[in-house]
């Protein structure tokens, strides 16, 4: 590793998970940078570079596409440090003024094509990308955020929180669906903080509104790009089916209410 240079994680939100020793440097899901911006850290031996992809080919034998799904990595995600990613930029802006008027008009109609064939395989479900660990670290949803949160709140109310607590000090219903899809319930989640289970009392329900109904199909869709169902409902990732029936009437009045078609285009 290059002397005195001092690295740092931005962009990502903690706790991360460290990759053990024997199996590399840093945290999965996440880029190691210099202070300066100048370097990025490979995972694989820990040595700081400018660009990782002629590195990660040339020494370790491995493509960028494999190595990304090693340290769970995005796919868009470039491996270069930000002023070689501002270097390359600048290059591109000059290539692009020396073209001649035909020329950028060429290049102005192959990007289009391109565009367009990109848009054709985001809609097709075949294509969609997996949301990985880096962005989840981003967004701070991992599941060791996602505790986090948890005993975040419960330190902050003095006890083991309610799902209904819960919902109402992050006064949003994101986090309790992403809670639902990854560990399977909200007692799981408390289980994996280690904490005791309140128990439930007799003749108290959560009464939902409208507004926080429509908010859980509208979530739920932009997470999983596709219109929730009735199994979903029982699968506990949104609320009761019988919930939407009481409030809109049926379940299909439900998601034309949330606008869901709007969402996936």
């Amino acid at each position: 590793m290059k002397k005195n240079i001092f690295l740092t994680i931005k962009n990502y939100k903690e706790p991360l998970l460290k990759i053990p020793k024997r199996e590399g440097h840093g945290y999965y899901g996440t880029i190691m940078c210099s202070i300066d911006n100048q370097y990025i850290q490979c995972h694989i031996c820990g040595k700081l570079f400018s660009s990782l992809s002629g590195h990660i080919r040339g020494k370790h034998k491995m493509n960028v596409k494999e190595y990304k799904n090693i340290y769970k990595l995005a796919k868009m995600t470039a491996l270069v440090s930000e002023k070689e990613r501002y270097r390359l930029k600048q290059t591109f802006i000059n290539y692009l003024k020396s073209l001649t008027p035909e020329q950028k008009e060429e290049f102005k109609q192959k990007a289009i094509e391109k565009w367009k064939e990109w848009k054709n395989r985001k809609m097709d479900k075949r294509f969609q990308p997996k949301i990985t660990l880096e962005t989840k670290n981003k967004r701070g949803t991992c599941p060791d955020q996602l505790l986090q949160k948890i005993k975040d709140v419960a330190k902050k109310i003095g006890k083991t929180p309610t799902l209904h607590e819960f919902v109402g000090e992050c006064r949003s219903q994101r986090f309790k669906h992403l809670i639902f899809k990854t560990f399977g319930s909200w007692k799981n989640a408390i289980e994996m903080c280690k904490m005791s289970i309140n128990k439930k009392r007799k003749g108290i329900r959560h009464k939902y509104n409208n507004d926080e109904l429509l908010e859980y199909l509208k979530i739920y869709t932009e997470e999983n790009n596709k219109i929730p169902t009735a199994t979903d409902c029982r699968r506990g990732l949104i609320p009761d089916y019988y919930v939407y029936i009481r409030h809109f009437g049926s379940f299909g009045r439900a998601r034309e209410l949330a606008q869901l078609n709007e969402i996936l285009k």
